[in-house]
């Protein structure tokens, strides 16, 4: 075995300003988030305030336990959020939708320590690998999917299901007992964190295959039968969003490639129909990345990268069949981008890895290259996400502001500083029977929110 480098004097320098460097975005894009964070309720949010106000009413642990795991928002079932909610009104005995919008933008730490672990894992040199990952932070770390941000229920659901499926397949990666163990318990976090955990079922198999771990593979499908059982106990399967009380089962027909490939090059997304499909072309140049990887048995090189990949791609195809009926723009809507981002991420980890390891020229041309992309990427984005926060931000403030000035007639949903429109004025209807009541036994109040 060959020793280990010793880290010289420039060397440690290097990595001292590799770390400085990739704690600028970071702390950029806390900062953004800091200033656009309210507790006021946004959309999704009040879901929340519907589940605890039922939550409130059981009447014994048992039975607010079951209500937990069975309530059920859309198509999904946000188990992880729900008993992150319940445990915050036992703790305060109300919600707060700050602490709630941290938390998730807080996940974002973990995810990008899990992908710098698993990032170059052959490279000796500490400092150089520390360089390398440099583009990461400053793609990770921007607003292109501020969407998902500062917003409770979203921040606790995409989120978290990243994380936690990432440390599956890291686990999954490694082979004794105990890490098998704890890929366990994330696929159940997964699973309970969203309905696409359940695409860990068959990234399983495949990895304990190829492992030839046929009792771990038994283990693997008792679990995830387990799962599902729970996950679809009292299940409403006609709550599909493509169409009014449409059948969720239904969407394998409406499985369209084009909305995946847009998915999956969401990053270049933009609704101007000059560069309206730029995000087929980028996930169309993904997919041929992909298909490199497993040429070169990347999946035997870093499990992990692979894996999380095909991950990400096999999402991108189900949610093709859950939201393609809504146009093509749904396809790079922008709490879905940040998983566009992360298979950017993974194809820069590959290519870093397989082509240019021990080719110093190319390497450092690449990294040029892809260090300015993810600077002015992360620039831009920034600055559009924070215009985002801010118009959603101010519109939280008016529309709760003419709540109260209308002794609870009109708003709080504005759209564009007007709550006349027909779309406000629908959803405003929903709203106020969960407003009233939450208001009614003290579980919120507007005016305290500001």
């Amino acid at each position: 075995m060959c020793p280990k480098p010793v880290p010289t004097e420039s060397n440690r320098r290097l990595a001292v300003f590799s770390i400085c460097v990739m704690l600028f975005p970071i702390g950029f894009f806390y900062g953004l988030l800091a200033r656009h964070v309210t507790n006021i309720p946004f959309a999704d949010d009040y879901a929340i305030l519907g589940f605890l106000e039922h939550l409130s009413r059981l009447p014994t642990i048992l039975a607010k336990l079951s209500y937990i795991i069975s309530a059920q928002q859309n198509e999904y079932k946000p188990m992880f959020a729900n008993l992150v909610f319940a445990l915050q009104y036992k703790l305060f005995g109300h919600p707060d939708f700050v602490s709630l919008s941290w938390l998730g933008n807080a996940f974002i730490l973990p995810l990008f320590y899990l992908i710098w672990r698993h990032f170059l894992p052959h490279e000796e040199d500490l400092s150089l690998r520390l360089l390398l990952f440099v583009p990461v932070s400053f793609l990770l770390f921007q607003l292109q999917y501020s969407e998902t941000l500062d917003w409770s229920l979203p921040g606790l659901q995409n989120i978290p299901v990243l994380v936690f499926t990432f440390a599956c397949i890291a686990f999954l990666s490694k082979d004794s007992s105990r890490s098998f163990v704890l890929a366990c318990v994330f696929l159940a976090l997964s699973v309970a964190s969203s309905g696409n955990g359940f695409v860990l079922f068959p990234i399983g198999i495949a990895m304990l295959l190829d492992k030839k771990r046929a009792a771990r593979i038994g283990i693997w499908l008792i679990l995830v039968g387990l799962c599902a059982a729970l996950y679809f106990h009292h299940y409403n399967f006609r709550s599909s969003q493509q169409e009014q009380n449409g059948s969720v089962l239904h969407s394998v027909h409406y499985l369209n490639p084009i909305f995946a490939l847009s998915f999956m090059g969401s990053a270049f997304g933009n609704p101007s129909h000059l560069i309206k499909y730029s995000s087929v072309i980028l996930g169309i140049t993904i997919c041929f990345v992909i298909v490199l990887m497993a040429k070169n048995r990347y999946y035997r090189l870093n499990p992990t990268v692979f894996y999380f990949a095909s991950f990400l791609v096999l999402t991108a195809i189900a949610v093709s069949g859950i939201r393609s009926k809504l146009g093509f723009d749904q396809s790079h809507a922008g709490r879905y981008k940040i998983y566009s981002v992360l298979l950017l991420i993974c194809c820069y980890a590959f290519l870093m890895e397989k082509y240019a390891e021990n080719a110093p020229s190319l390497r450092r041309r690449y990294f040029e290259g892809i260090l300015v992309f993810s600077v002015v990427f992360c620039a831009i984005f920034d600055w559009a996400g924070n215009k985002h926060l801010a118009l959603r931000q101010n519109d939280l403030m008016i529309g709760a502001k003419l709540y109260e000035a209308s002794n609870h007639q009109r708003g709080p949903y504005v759209q564009l500083g007007d709550d006349t429109t027909p779309l406000a004025i629908r959803i405003n209807g929903l709203w106020h029977n969960t407003i009233q009541d939450a208001e009614s036994t003290g579980l919120f109040r507007f005016h305290d929110s500001k």
